[in-house]
């Protein structure tokens, strides 16, 4: 799982990526997505994961979550500022995209590591993933397709771009919710057992 993630965001954040950059490309983030997510839950035979949160468990679920909120906001915010004829900090047009980029390579790495602490933590303590696992994951597809939809040639056109933005934002928060709710009902379930 954490081999498919490197790959495929090696693939975007690495220059000319070794995926095609089209339209197309981000339905296939999203498929890839819901596959890994659908795999978390069928293999998570473990216990459910119920306890009460430690602080590390709370401040790797809040770096995850308000990282990926920081990122939508930032990006949103980028785009908006672009729509209005103003560069984001008064940097020049050139400046604006690596600007953006660096900032979701720091969220992509950050929410990798964090994936990758609750994938261990979930096979060492034999119990189901963690609501962080879920957020860090659906975080670190939310930077591949923001990183993607940086380098389309619709960039030039900000109004339809930011469509794009957010229609793809709007589906990955929805496919977060939806997830949360599923794993709910599914830990509920298991409790009961």
């Amino acid at each position: 799982m954490e081999f498919i993630i490197i790959v495929a965001g090696y693939g975007i954040f690495h220059g000319p990526s070794i995926f095609p950059l089209y339209a197309d490309f981000y339905p296939l983030i999203l498929a890839i997505m819901a596959a890994m997510v659908i795999f978390m839950m069928i293999s998570s035979r473990g216990k459910p994961s119920m306890r009460i949160l430690s602080r590390p468990d709370l401040a790797r679920f809040a770096a995850s979550l308000i990282s990926g909120v920081y990122s939508s906001l930032m990006f949103g915010w980028c785009i908006l500022k672009i729509m209005h004829g103003v560069m984001p900090f008064g940097m020049e047009p050139v400046q604006v995209g690596p600007f953006i980029s660096n900032q979701f390579v720091v969220v992509y790495l950050l929410n990798l590591l964090i994936f990758a602490v609750e994938l261990f933590r979930s096979i060492k303590d034999g119990v189901g993933f963690s609501v962080t696992a879920y957020v860090s994951l659906i975080v670190l597809n939310l930077e591949m397709i923001y990183e993607a939809l940086l380098h389309e040639p619709i960039m030039g056109v900000v109004e339809a771009f930011m469509g794009f933005f957010l229609r793809y934002t709007a589906t990955i928060y929805c496919v977060l919710l939806i997830v949360m709710a599923i794993r709910f009902f599914l830990n509920r379930k298991k409790g009961k057992d």
